[in-house]
């Protein structure tokens, strides 16, 4: 894994184990940069360019070896990773055994898979509305929003103008409040380059299954942001969920129907499934559990950090949030553990 946790946890290795030659450092990331994700908001809503949020992982990792691929599959107790086949999209045909990555052996492995997004098996709801987990994703969303402001200024004044100006976010936490701010700032931006469309038209709706946005802050940060954003224009749609969807609206569980064109989901997250096909306890959102230390109990040099494993505060008791304030934290700690083992 090539995020908050896997990389810092390179680069304490690295730190520890200096120039030593006995020691070899692999990180297998599906990228080549370390994307500063509590900012994808800031490109989604085009005030940062998506070259501000990337550092190249071959400039901060000076001995590492970095392969840029998937894993396909872990074994816990031959102690090796096998990668996705590295095959050309064009020359991919049916599946076969020859189709197989190649392995690479360790002593110690930690996972850092982080998470995927969790549409809580609604199918519809997945094919009509965005992710919003990469870079990829943001950059998707922001032409997007582009692309309708131009559409919507050629269309006169009628409900299909209206749903191409009606932007949904799903989910009130970190990323959604951000990225429906983020949304907000940049469509009424906007509005100075196409005067046919009336403020009044622009509409960000951020639907939240509880009675208040960003569950991670106190109570009272919580009522200052969403009051601070009601008065920037964003409608807060509390204690509702997102049900199903269509192309063109979005149904909510009391079943309001909302049109729109832009439905994006945030408001559910798993670990990543590869971490089901492993035989390691896991907890009911399919975390790996550790133990104090971060390694995964009953199975030597296995070692767990991030969004996709279960650790515990130490000074709450309860399991730590998953922000890249923490992710660090536990990827420092692994890395000495890992060098003192």
């Amino acid at each position: 894994g090539g995020g908050f946790a896997g990389v810092t946890t390179a680069e304490h290795l690295e730190q520890l184990f200096d120039s030593d030659p006995t020691v070899s450092i692999t990180l297998i990331s599906d990228t080549n940069a370390l994307v500063f994700t509590p900012m994808l908001a800031e490109v989604a809503g085009s005030s940062l360019e998506a070259t501000h949020i990337t550092t190249p992982l071959r400039t901060s990792l000076r001995r590492t070896r970095v392969i840029r691929n998937k894993v396909a599959n872990i074994n816990v107790q031959q102690h090796s990773v096998r990668l996705t086949p590295d095959i050309p999209a064009s020359q991919v045909t049916a599946p076969n055994d020859s189709d197989e990555g190649h392995e690479l052996s360790f002593d110690h492995v930690v996972l850092a898979l982080g998470a995927v997004s969790n549409y809580l098996g609604l199918t519809n709801v997945q094919m009509n509305s965005f992710d919003f987990k990469s870079l990829s994703d943001a950059m998707r969303i922001r032409n997007h929003v582009i692309d309708l402001f131009e559409r919507a200024d050629d269309e006169p004044p009628s409900p299909t103008r209206q749903a191409m100006l009606t932007f949904v976010v799903a989910g009130g936490g970190f990323a959604g409040a951000e990225l429906a701010g983020a949304l907000n700032d940049f469509a009424r931006g906007m509005l100075a380059y196409y005067p046919s469309i009336a403020p009044e038209e622009v509409q960000v709706i951020l639907v939240h299954s509880r009675a208040r946005i960003l569950p991670e802050l106190s109570e009272e940060l919580a009522a200052y942001a969403l009051e601070r954003m009601a008065a920037r224009g964003v409608i807060f749609k509390l204690n509702v969920r997102v049900a199903d969807a269509r192309p063109g609206a979005v149904i909510l569980n009391t079943k309001e129907e909302i049109c729109t064109e832009t439905l994006v989901w945030t408001a559910g997250t798993a670990p990543n499934p590869l971490l089901q096909t492993l035989p390691v306890d896991r907890d009911k959102r399919g975390a790996v559990l550790v133990d104090h230390t971060l390694a995964v109990p009953g199975y030597p040099g296995i070692w767990a950090v991030g969004d996709c494993a279960a650790v515990t505060d130490a000074k709450t008791g309860q399991p730590c949030p998953p922000t890249a304030q923490f992710a660090l934290r536990e990827a420092r700690t692994l890395a000495y553990n890992i060098h003192a083992q």
